[in-house]
C-alpha cells in the first residue's frame, strides 16, 4: 500500500512540501506500526475479539471514506521531453 500512498501524497501536497510531508509519513508509519499492534492487543486482552475486530474495522473504514473527500487536481505539465538515452 505504500507506493499508492506516495503517488497519493503528491496529489495533496505542495511541491515545496514534499521533504516535510516525507517526514511525517515516515514518522506516522512508525508510530503505528508500534502503536497499532500495542491498541489491538489491549482491546483483545481486555474486550475481546469482536471488539478487536470491530475496531479494526473502523480504523479501516474512516480513511477508506474519507478518501473520498479529497479533491481531484489535475497533473501538473511536463515543461519538458524525458528521454530514455
Amino acid at each position: 500500500i505504500s507506493p499508492a500512498i506516495f503517488s497519493f501524497v503528491t496529489q495533496i501536497v505542495p511541491r515545496e512540501n514534499y521533504p516535510q510531508s516525507a517526514a511525517w509519513m515516515g514518522t506516522s508509519f512508525q508510530a503505528g506500526a508500534v502503536i497499532g499492534p500495542a491498541i489491538g492487543g489491549l482491546a483483545y486482552g481486555t474486550f475481546g475479539v469482536e471488539f478487536a475486530y470491530g475496531l479494526d474495522l473502523f480504523f479501516i473504514t474512516v480513511p477508506f471514506l474519507l478518501f473520498f473527500w479529497v479533491k481531484k487536481r489535475s497533473l501538473p505539465e511536463r515543461k519538458e521531453k524525458e528521454s530514455l538515452s
